[in-house]
């Protein structure tokens, strides 16, 4: 149980916070307090984790405005993940998308429509994924030997790949960065103040 002084970085060092969050809430500054760090956290995961730290008759009334959160959050993943299903008519992208449709509508949000699609989706990628690889591996393969014989008039070539390359993980980061921040936001929605004492 927290105490009327404990700073935002020691309630995080007793509960065992990560590293990177702990030089978060030191960075607030040895007055901050947990309710300061509430507010100032970006990440949706570390809101989620605090939540999970309290006791469960300080947790329960929270429940039906974490749920909001919660579903604004779902409802997001799933309709950029539909985006990107535009066009593939392979039998699990239409039995995803049909699931989809009835949770966002409302009609069913059962964990066992989400686990049977998420386990006939997954069974169905492995499938294509195994034959995918293969053919990855085989035109991987040839480029490389042709590469080769290339290389020493490509050098410029293959750093600018390089580059585009880790400017494209730069941008996947920057993307979950971002939903991170998005998640913070649709919990201090509905939790707009730290629930604990």
């Amino acid at each position: 149980m927290s105490t009327k002084h404990e700073s935002a970085h020691e309630w995080g060092l007793r509960r065992k916070s990560c590293r990177d969050a702990l030089a978060e809430r030191m960075a607030l500054g040895p007055d901050a307090t947990q309710a300061d760090w509430w507010l100032a956290c970006s990440r949706g995961d570390w809101l989620l984790w605090q939540l999970q730290r309290l006791p469960a008759d300080e947790l329960r009334p929270m429940l039906p405005a974490l749920h909001r959160a919660t579903d604004r959050v779902v409802g997001r993943a799933i309709r950029r993940a539909r985006k990107s299903l535009r066009g593939m008519r392979t039998p699990w992208a239409t039995t995803w998308r049909r699931w989809a449709r009835r949770w966002l509508s409302g009609e069913d949000r059962s964990a066992a429509a989400s686990r049977a699609v998420w386990e006939a989706s997954a069974a169905s990628r492995e499938a294509e994924a195994s034959a995918w690889k293969a053919a990855w591996e085989a035109a991987r393969a040839a480029e490389w030997a042709a590469r080769a014989a290339e290389w020493a008039a490509r050098a410029e070539a293959w750093a600018s790949a390089a580059w585009a390359w880790a400017a494209e993980v730069a941008a996947w980061a920057s993307a979950w960065e971002a939903e991170l921040e998005l998640q913070a936001r649709d919990i201090r929605r509905e939790i707009p103040v730290w629930p604990g004492r």
